[in-house]
């Protein structure tokens, strides 16, 4: 049946399909896609079976286009559905289609046979070895140079180029380093052959194959870096000519959404390749502009979505901010409900991120400024019970960006506690979707860690006006919320972000609050194994997230949310044990011994260990081992209806009335685990 499908195919590929002529033409078009579609069934359900079918059809015959018909099934099939398992063709590639690629003196139409073989293995670059794809790359580099070659073949090989350099930009670096090629004159025959063909298609690919080239001179950069090799920060050489051509190929494309998007495509790759600085910036934000207004068609969300990608893009480089400023309330208005346009599910993660983004490059008064705009027009998302993971990993990184920023400021409250009580509550009563999800309420628990290293008031005067919304203000509640969020805390895995949560866990050891008493041993407990953990010789080995980022905005993100604790990381462990000593003092240090008693031994012991090592002349003795059970002590409340009466006045804890609780977040029967 398949020899059938692939002879049929071959006999009808190559009419005449033209939707202006007949009815005939039009049958014949449906019949031809109707056979690629049951070839590609036939391949990708019995792929083990009908594979080798294939294969040994093209090694059996000699025509040309029987050979022809028999890449283009597969290729087809790689390009729908793909194949129904993994499979390698790197030896049948290298031992068969190798010698007819590379063969001397071959007949002329044998260029038909080299036009199937460039395409094919374009389309099966993931069933071929890196060093297989490197090296059909740098020969399609050399067939598009070649002015003699057939132009068909050199198109296609310069359409296919794309696909090549994606591969090798995320394969591991195989050839020498210091023989990069000069990729001018590619680029430049890239543009003149785009200017000698019609076709929208086939100048998309020879666009892409710019863009490729620029995703292969970053991907060789970072690999230059990491091996500590000279001119890893040279800028693209054909990059110049590059951005001089984006203009005029605006104006060629004409009325063309799809190579519109394209042209926009290799005008962010320019600026992630750091061409033209300041003048590069100003360009793309003239690009940007138009295609935030584009119609609700498909073509149109396709711009805008190139352009959102071109703004993310420009915003990695940390631009100037008066610069980009002006652009920022576009990305809130589209965010927000009421200005016309549906975004694509794609569209509202990636707008987040850019708020964020600005969040990052500006000043800290920029956040307190704008902040308050940026997070009302996400609080839809924030509510919603559904959430996709992009959409998750947008909410989660804003809310720990702002934290961040804003921890430690008398703004702080203000602005996010409405912001996380609406993650923590959902509006019908219970818990809200984001913290009930693991991956988001460690995020969410993360960048209140950050806030209590900052500041521990501000983290208790969250959590308050967090309950007072919820009418839950009192004493139980709050001891009740600041539960789960240890609970949450205490899973950490990270080496950074553990020191962050033994500082802002520590921190709050420091609070002279009475509702603070109970969960003593909680908050000594998880720093103590935290401590315990990253003091581990495999720990401390960990140092990547110490290494500085290549990207000028991740940087600085990354500074951002690790609150100078890299810088402190050394001292972590005498900090903590100076804050136990304040806590000692002030408590009295019997009360002290007695609270570190309903510690497990083990954690007991620990901590000896932790205050023998760390701890300055006159702490308080931890030598003390009492009987205690295995789990650490924690409050326990029964559940009770939530009071009705929102109290919107001065946020202040009141006595426990009534057992009031909070629905969804009552106390596990059984404490988490240290």
């Amino acid at each position: 049946m398949l020899r059938s499908l692939v002879g049929s195919e071959m006999c009808i590929r190559d009419r005449p399909q033209s939707f202006d002529s007949t009815c005939d033409s039009k049958e014949a078009w449906k019949r031809t896609e109707a056979l690629k579609d049951a070839t590609s069934a036939v391949l990708r359900s019995e792929t083990r079976v009908a594979l080798p079918v294939v294969l040994e059809l093209y090694s059996s015959t000699n025509s040309l286009l029987l050979k022809d018909a028999c890449l283009h099934a597969i290729g087809l099939s790689l390009e729908r559905n793909g194949l129904g398992e993994k499979v390698d063709l790197s030896e049948w590639v290298a031992n068969t289609l190798g010698p007819e690629f590379t063969r001397q003196g071959a007949p002329q139409e044998q260029v038909v046979l080299h036009r199937r073989i460039i395409w094919f293995v374009g389309k099966a670059t993931t069933c071929l070895s890196p060093e297989l794809v490197e090296q059909f790359c740098f020969l399609m580099v050399n067939k598009v140079s070649q002015q003699g070659t057939d132009q068909v073949v050199r198109l296609t090989a310069a359409a296919t180029l794309a696909s090549l350099m994606e591969a090798i930009a995320e394969a591991p670096i195989l050839r020498e380093l210091e023989k990069e090629p000069d990729p001018i004159p590619l680029v430049r025959t890239l543009f003149q052959l785009f200017e000698s063909v019609d076709s929208d298609i086939l100048r998309g690919d020879l666009l892409k194959g710019v863009g490729g080239m620029m995703r292969m001179y970053r991907a060789r950069s970072r690999a230059r870096k990491r091996k500590e090799m000279p001119g890893w920060d040279v800028p693209w050489p054909a990059g110049e000519i590059t951005l001089q051509a984006i203009q005029p190929l605006m104006q060629s494309v004409g009325d063309s959404m799809l190579l519109k998007s394209i042209v926009i495509d290799v005008m962010a790759q320019l600026v992630l390749c750091r061409v033209g600085g300041d003048v590069a910036a100003q360009f793309a934000l003239q690009l940007i502009e138009p295609c935030m207004a584009m119609a609700e068609t498909e073509d149109g969300i396709l711009l805008r979505e190139s352009g959102e990608k071109l703004w993310r893009d420009l915003l990695m480089q940390s631009p100037r901010a008066d610069l980009v400023t002006p652009l920022f309330p576009r990305a809130v208005t589209l965010l927000e409900h009421d200005h016309g346009i549906e975004l694509g599910e794609k569209e509202v993660p990636v707008l987040i991120h850019i708020v964020t983004d600005y969040m990052v490059i500006s000043d800290p008064q920029f956040c307190v400024t704008h902040a308050p705009e940026a997070l009302q027009s996400i609080m839809s998302y924030l509510a919603s019970e559904e959430h996709t993971t992009y959409l998750r990993v947008a909410l989660c990184r804003m809310i720990n960006v702002i934290s961040s920023i804003l921890g430690g400021a008398e703004e702080f409250v203000g602005i996010m506690g409405p912001v996380y009580t609406q993650v923590f509550f959902a509006a019908h009563g219970g818990v809200a979707a984001l913290w009930e999800s693991t991956s988001s309420r460690y995020e969410i628990g993360y960048s209140l860690a950050r806030v209590a290293m900052k500041s521990p008031q501000n983290l208790m005067k969250v959590f308050e006006y967090m309950l007072v919304q919820r009418g839950s203000g009192d004493v139980q509640s709050f001891q009740r919320i600041m539960y789960h969020w240890l609970e949450a805390i205490s899973k950490v895995q990270s080496p950074g972000v553990r020191l962050i949560v033994v500082c802002g866990v520590s921190a709050m050891l420091t609070v002279a609050e009475d509702s603070l008493g109970q969960l003593f041993p909680e908050m000594v407990g998880i720093v103590t194994k935290l401590l315990n953990v990253a003091l581990k010789p495999m720990e401390l080995a960990r140092r990547g997230w110490q290494e500085p980022s290549n990207e000028q905005r991740q940087e600085k993100e990354r500074k951002l949310l690790l609150c100078g604790v890299d810088e402190i990381a050394d001292h972590v462990p005498g900090l903590v044990m100076s804050r136990l000593r304040h806590c000692a003092d002030t408590v009295g240090h019997n009360i002290f011994q007695q609270l570190v008693a309903k510690l497990p031994a083990v954690l007991q012991q620990q901590l000896q260990g932790l205050s023998a090592q760390f701890t300055p002349p006159q702490s308080p003795n931890m030598n003390a081992q009492v009987g205690t059970p295995k789990l650490i002590t924690s409050p326990t409340i029964p559940p009770s209806p939530l009071i009705a009466t929102m109290n919107r006045g001065n946020v202040t804890l009141q006595p426990a009335a009534a057992n009031i609780t909070i629905p969804g977040l009552a106390m596990p029967p059984s404490h988490f685990e240290l």
